[in-house]
């Protein structure tokens, strides 16, 4: 995950839409409701992003919010 761009977010819901119309129509329901899913969930705002950045690297501990002062 890098900062939050807007186009780079269009480009991969554009991939996920080609990819879940590539699927076979006898695949599993629940294989494709899985896919539709990361779809719909897709991030369009930077707090939405960011927001799950921190909540994936606060799960596996390897986000360490930092406090920054300059002298």
């Amino acid at each position: 995950m890098g900062p939050f761009n807007f186009n780079k977010q269009w480009e991969r819901a554009d991939k996920l839409k080609q990819f879940i119309h590539r699927l076979p129509k006898d695949i599993d329901p629940n294989y494709r409701a899985m896919w539709e899913h990361k779809l719909q969930n897709i991030a369009w705002d930077p707090k939405t992003y960011y927001d799950r950045y921190k909540l994936v690297y606060t799960i596996n501990n390897q986000y360490k919010a930092t406090i920054r002062k300059d002298i």
